[in-house]
């Protein structure tokens, strides 16, 4: 009996020599855990999870195989095509400015694109220019001369999400573009042919619609210097000299790649 008693004992005291050695491994497990409060900490959670968190998660996507509701994150979004249709901002004189824009988007990282853009267009002489002396033509018949204009170039586009704070609707967003380029105005009247740089600048408001596709409306001003080509030698540059602007407001739509 005696036996059995002290192999009993013997047990019991091999067993908690082990459970205190298992909880001293605990304890010194929990003391090297400490959490990263470092200013790179946002950045590591975001490479860790893929960006899978936060306002860049497309909501309320079905899989097109088994139609069960799953998201998308548009970090993963590769390159897109934009096509846009713009009018006057001046809604009372909304055809005054008429022209189509396709825009090609190279995606950079998360919410940066790189766009190329390409226009052309056919907008009232009065709605983009003061008038021009050596143009003689009478003023007023010149401001409503439809006049052609070309233009094309590139800059970054950055995609954010404050227009949510303003109107709670899921996957909607804005774009904010700044670009430069270059124009090629046609002056109907007297015939001559201007060439210069520009710049652009973009605000949309879009509408994710799938993983593929958005539909929004856009806000597109621009600013070109354009001038033609001398008439007798030394001629003066001012006098050769337009300066175009104009404000334009339409829709737009992009397909992502």
């Amino acid at each position: 009996m005696l036996k059995i008693l002290f192999s009993i004992s013997l047990l019991c005291l091999i067993f908690r020599a082990q459970a205190q050695d298992e909880q001293r491994e605990l304890d010194q497990f929990r003391a090297e855990v400490r959490l990263d409060t470092s200013q790179n900490f946002r950045e590591d959670l975001k490479e860790i999870t893929k960006g899978h968190f936060g306002t860049n998660i497309l909501e309320d996507q079905r899989n097109t195989t088994t139609g069960l509701e799953v998201s998308y994150n548009t970090f993963e979004d590769l390159n897109r095509f934009n096509f846009s249709l713009l009018f006057n901002a001046d809604v009372r004189d909304l055809t005054d400015i008429f022209y189509a824009e396709v825009a090609f988007g190279l995606f950079l990282k998360e919410n940066k694109y790189f766009d190329f853009f390409i226009n052309t267009q056919n907008n009232k002489y009065g709605t983009m220019s003061a008038r021009a002396a050596d143009i003689a033509v009478d003023p007023d018949l010149l401001d409503e001369t439809k006049e052609s204009f070309f233009s094309f170039g590139g800059g970054p586009t950055y995609r954010t999400y404050y227009i949510r704070d303003l109107i709670p609707i899921k996957n909607l967003f804005e774009t904010i573009h700044a670009g430069a380029g270059l124009g090629w105005f046609f002056e109907d009247r007297s015939n001559e042919g201007y060439f210069g740089p520009g710049i652009k600048a973009e605000l949309g408001i879009h509408y994710r619609a799938s993983k593929n596709f958005h539909i929004g409306t856009k806000l597109n001003w621009n600013h070109f210097w354009v001038k033609r080509d001398e008439k007798f030698v030394d001629e003066p540059q001012g006098i050769r000299t337009l300066s175009l602007t104009w404000l334009a407001l339409g829709f737009d739509i992009a397909i992502y790649l």
